[in-house]
């Protein structure tokens, strides 16, 4: 019995042809860019100060001084001026208007909370 070598042989002469074609393209011309310098100065103030809706550290996540972005977790952080501005005066409230909780009332005024499908036993405030 013999096996056809025909089909090896084409695929090899087709590798060829591609390859001549990749030898054939040129090279790029690099481009400089001018240098660019960013500046730029830290505010050490708290939100309130500031009448921003950010903080720098919080103790809540891990009951660490830390910066935000060093905790391992995700948090959330409501601010002082954020529950001024939004007239919020209760922590149903201010839980009602944070991202990925979701809040559930149940029977007359108990109500629970929902982060990602698993219930909020323990709420951390900062500051407040």
């Amino acid at each position: 019995m013999t096996i056809p070598h025909r089909p090896f042989k084409l695929s090899v002469i087709a590798c060829a042809i591609c390859y001549v074609n990749l030898t054939y393209a040129q090279d790029a011309d690099i481009q400089a860019l001018q240098t660019i310098q960013v500046k730029a100065t830290s505010t050490d103030q708290s939100s309130e100060q500031t009448k921003a809706y950010n903080v720098k550290n919080s103790s809540s996540a891990t009951k660490l001084n830390i910066e935000a972005k060093e905790t391992p977790q995700t948090i959330n952080v409501v601010t002082r001026q954020q529950i001024e501005d939004f007239g919020l005066t209760s922590t149903r409230d201010v839980l009602n208007n944070t991202p990925g909780v979701t809040v559930t009332n149940q029977e007359t005024e108990r109500t629970t909370y929902m982060a990602r499908g698993f219930e909020i036993s323990n709420i951390l405030t900062d500051g407040v």
